[in-house]
């Protein structure tokens, strides 16, 4: 056990990587001045590309899926390729390994424009779950972050993304792990970028009152509300899908859902229940005001941590 700990602390506290030691000055520091991006954390049929739309509708520059098709299934997992990571916090020259096409040129529009850009870029991806591939970001960049992460009841998501059988994450065993991962970087992510910068979004939470979460986000990232992203969302309420699960998911499905491991400890953490209250969603675990010192915490980053040494282990 000792010297899984000591393999452990020797992998994380290593210095930051040189990725972008070629990073320009200027550049840097014109980002960091206020807000240097914002960086959507979640897994899919969570709510990404709504709360992205809500950046969009707010004027915010934006930057979606920079990964699709090159990072899928399984290899979600994994932390962030230095390359993407690289290519979307600079304007420097990137390979069209980095990112897919079509965010390429969104990438290059906003780097041409940059002199004139008064809100940071906003990129979401689903597959950018683990956290740790940001230790190589420059200090000043990292801190100057916001980082959202969205989390959702996995029968919800499971629900959410029946319809799309085709697609690679359309498993349950794999959305119990992406979701259990989500959860265990929490006490990493905040130790890399600091608890102002991280905010945890709860679907059930957030979509009860669209407005009061137009006004965390636009809080979180030091933005306003503004009156075209308040005519965005005066349609858009749909508070029924919180619990749409409960009548569209079969009961075989519940049940593998609630028996697999990875779900159960997600589950618990968060505050997802089973049974009678299974849709009771009034007490759900805030994951960032919950002190590192809590032993919830504690075993989030043990279980991070040994996730993480198979990982590099598996390689």
């Amino acid at each position: 056990m000792a010297l899984v700990f000591y393999v452990c602390f020797a992998l994380f506290m290593q210095p930051g990587l040189s990725l972008l030691q070629s990073l320009d000055q200027a550049q840097a520091t014109n980002l960091t001045d206020e807000t240097a991006r914002v960086q959507i954390l979640s897994m899919g049929r969570v709510g990404s590309t709504f709360t992205l739309d809500l950046f969009a509708q707010s004027g915010y520059p934006t930057l979606a899926e920079p990964l699709w098709g090159l990072i899928e299934g399984s290899r979600m997992l994994e932390v962030t390729p230095e390359e993407s990571l690289t290519c979307m916090y600079t304007c420097d020259p990137c390979s069209s390994f980095a990112m897919k096409e079509e965010a390429l040129q969104d990438r290059q529009d906003y780097c041409d424009t940059l002199s004139d850009q008064t809100k940071p870029l906003v990129i979401k991806d689903i597959r950018m779950l683990d956290p740790e591939g940001f230790v190589a970001l420059p200090l000043e960049v990292r801190t100057k972050t916001k980082f959202i992460l969205l989390l959702r009841d996995p029968r919800g998501v499971w629900e959410s993304l029946m319809p799309y059988y085709t697609w690679a994450i359309h498993s349950i065993p794999l959305i119990c792990e992406e979701l259990y991962l989500e959860a265990s970087t929490v006490p990493r992510l905040r130790q890399i970028v600091g608890d102002e910068n991280v905010l945890v979004a709860s679907f059930e939470e957030w979509s009860q009152d669209l407005e009061g979460y137009v006004a965390k986000l636009m809080n979180h990232v030091n933005g306003s509300v503004s009156q075209s992203v308040l005519e965005y969302i005066a349609d858009k309420a749909d508070p029924a899908a919180a619990t749409r699960w409960l009548e569209a998911v079969s009961e075989s499905d519940l049940t593998e859902i609630e028996v697999d491991e990875n779900c159960k400890k997600y589950m618990e953490i968060a505050g997802y229940k089973t049974g009678p209250e299974s849709t009771d969603y009034s007490a759900l675990t805030n994951l960032v005001t919950l002190p590192l010192s809590d032993e919830r915490m504690i075993r989030l980053r043990q279980d991070y941590d040994i996730a993480r040494l198979v990982l590099v282990g598996a390689k």
